[in-house]
Parts: C-alpha cells; structure tokens; sequence
C-alpha cells in the first residue's frame, strides 16, 4: 500500500477481500463435506454388503450344511427331528457369528468418521485472526 490510500479505498478492499474469503471458505466446507460424505457412503456400502453376505451364506448353509449336519446325526442314531433341528442350529450360530462381525466392523468404522469439516474450522480460525490483525 501507499501513502495515498484512503481509509475508504482500505475499508473497500477489506471487504472485497472478505467476500472472496468467505466464498472460498463455503467452497471449502462444500469440497471436504463431499469428500466426507463419499466417506460414509461408502462405509454404510459396506454395512449393507456384509448384511447381505450374510443373509446369503445364512440361507444357503443352512440349507446345504445343516442337512450334512441332520444326516450326521441321524446315522449316528439321533432321532431324526431332533436331528434335523441340532443339524441346522449349528449352522445357524457360525452364519450369525460372521454377519455379526462384518456388521459389528461396518458400524466401527463409521463410528471413526465426523461429519465435521475440520480443515474449514481450522481456516476458519486463522480467517479470523487475519480479519482481527487486518482491522489493527
């Protein structure tokens, strides 16, 4: 700056300055919301593909192995309702253990993740301290 500039011409190019700072700061916010979102998208995918895994290894083994399972324990005497009915539990217990572990790690990871936008606050704070130090 020079001699010659008025308060007016400072006071103009104060707020100038700010417009553009506040415009970049929501084009900022916007970006890292983005990025964030896509984040948690991607996660909740992930939530969604295990249920799914996991409701299909649940049909389809109890369907295949709990029968294996029922003709096991039917040769080796059981009486063949009973034998039915253990053949298929097992089978039911190891699906639920893995659907519940992907499950249980999905929502791990979106617990992880915050919506926040930190690096805008964090800008946010230094615009501040520069607005204060440029009113100075």
């Amino acid at each position: 700056m020079n001699d010659t500039t008025s308060i007016g011409d400072l006071i103009k190019q104060l707020r100038d300055d700010s417009t553009t700072l506040i415009r970049d700061e929501v084009a900022l916010a916007k970006t890292e919301m983005t990025e964030k979102l896509s984040v948690f998208g991607r996660n909740i995918g992930y939530l969604i593909a295990g249920a799914l895994v996991a409701y299909s290894a649940l049909v389809i083994l109890l369907i295949g192995l709990g029968s294996l399972i029922a003709e096991a324990f039917i040769e080796s005497g059981m009486d063949p309702a009973l034998g039915h009915f253990l053949g298929m539990a097992i089978v039911a217990v190891v699906v639920a253990v893995i659907g519940a572990a992907l499950i249980i790690k999905a929502i791990h990871k979106l617990k992880e993740e915050s919506l926040v936008p930190k690096r805008t606050m964090e800008t946010l704070k230094n615009d501040k301290e520069w607005a204060k130090n440029q009113l100075k």
